[in-house]
């Protein structure tokens, strides 16, 4: 049995998760991701948690209401509060992209 392939990667533009209207501190998620069948790209990925920054510990996206997102090509950086689900529909891949790039990819 194969163990699913994650990833930890650091958003620029995350800031803060919230769970029963209490905020933490996060700028990491967790992707689980698919690889094709001769290994050499990415074929699939999809958002399955945050990680908190004081306590290092691991919250599944089933439990995040919203995350604060800030708009980093905005000159004033506004912040935004954005249901979970609205978020976790970007980490939706449209095409398939090499192993290597998806490795050094940093949002």
């Amino acid at each position: 049995m194969r163990l699913p392939q994650m990833k930890i990667r650091t958003m620029k533009n995350l800031k803060k998760i919230q769970i029963n209207g209490c905020s933490y501190q996060c700028s990491k998620v967790i992707e689980k991701y698919r690889l094709s069948k001769d290994g050499t790209k990415v074929i699939d990925y999809n958002l399955i948690g945050f990680v908190d920054e004081k306590d290092q510990e691991i919250i599944w996206v089933g439990n995040v209401e919203a995350v604060l997102w800030v708009d980093n090509s905005d000159p004033k950086k506004q912040q935004y509060w954005i249901e979970t689900s609205a978020y976790a529909e970007d980490f939706f891949l449209e095409e398939p992209i090499s192993f290597k790039d998806y490795m050094k990819s940093v949002a």
